[in-house]
């Protein structure tokens, strides 16, 4: 049973810490430098622990559809950061590495879906959510890396450099090897985890709220215009084609109207503390995706008890 109600009631507790943040950033009680604090805490402590969390939950091969899902549009998706970002400068190449391929799942589509849909539906998110956790810790962070600094040439050592010293994205393969070989781990572990897991919400909003300056120059709001039109058009486009080809299902048809809708992953954020790209415009990204796919989902929700 779809439970508007909390969906509306998530989506205001949401926006409610990201103004908590804005705020506390205008008025000076939290500083500029607590970005990359907050960022470290984000990306290496608990991401990661939410991570182990939701691959601590039993998965059906049925689904595996929606890993291939996952993975193979997050890859067309670096392949159109590519072809918009030819001929542009470095800094704009990776602003389009960065935020084009990847989907904020965890932290925004887990809680929506769950309160609309239950658990079965969270399974095909989770999957979705694996394939494009390697697009977000592996080629997007890759990438957005690369375009930093001086030009160098791009190598499987550098590539695998990069991505082995990514400490989400070896939590998300250690976690689902130990998964598959069937892997539990203890209760005390768990609660340790799921409490730093349970942070990572309030804590990247509290970051993303920090981070929105609404006001950019002309060639800002292009490239916000061109991250925004890629996304959407390309995304419900993809989305009303395999809704439309695949068989009807009860589950995984209003959330193939969904999953490729999402907002911008809020791995954006540390990386673009860490990476040194405009936290500002990142964040201002986040926030204007988020409204959207909100909106999106209420819709789909809508229509599904129609």
């Amino acid at each position: 049973m779809i439970d508007i109600a909390s969906l509306n009631q998530h989506f205001l507790v949401s926006l409610l810490i990201i103004v908590i943040g804005f705020v506390a950033g205008r008025i000076g009680l939290l500083k500029e430098e607590d970005k990359g604090t907050l960022s470290k805490i984000l990306f290496n402590i608990t991401l990661p622990a939410l991570i182990i969390r939701s691959l601590q939950n039993d998965l059906d091969s049925s689904v595996l559809i929606m890993l291939i899902f996952g993975f193979g549009f997050g890859a067309f998706m670096t392949v159109v950061s590519w072809f918009i970002g030819r001929n542009k400068e470095r800094s704009e190449r990776g602003l389009y590495a960065m935020t084009l391929p990847g989907f904020n799942v965890g932290l925004f589509a887990f809680p929506l879906v769950e309160a609309i849909w239950g658990i079965p539906a969270l399974v095909y998110v989770i999957m979705f959510d694996m394939g494009n956790a390697y697009i977000i810790f592996g080629s997007s962070y890759f990438f957005s890396k690369f375009y930093t600094g001086e030009p160098t040439k791009m190598s499987i050592k550098v590539l695998f450099s990069s991505l082995i010293h990514s400490v989400p994205f070896m939590t998300y393969n250690i976690a689902l090897l130990f998964n598959l070989v069937g892997g539990k781990l203890p209760n005390l572990i768990m609660e340790v985890v799921g409490t730093l897991g349970s942070a990572n919400t309030p804590v990247a909003f509290l970051l993303l709220g920090m981070s929105i300056k609404p006001s950019f120059d002309k060639d800002t709001l292009r490239i916000l215009r061109n991250i925004l039109l890629s996304r959407y058009v390309l995304g419900g486009a993809f989305g009303i084609l395999m809704y439309l080809l695949l068989p009807i299902h009860p589950i995984l048809s209003p959330l193939l109207l969904i999953v490729f809708l999402l907002p911008v992953s809020m791995t954006t954020l540390p990386y673009s503390v860490q990476l040194g790209y405009d936290v500002s415009f990142i964040g201002t990204v986040n926030s204007i995706t988020i409204i959207f796919s909100y909106f999106v989902i209420w819709v789909v929700a809508v229509l599904s008890i129609m």
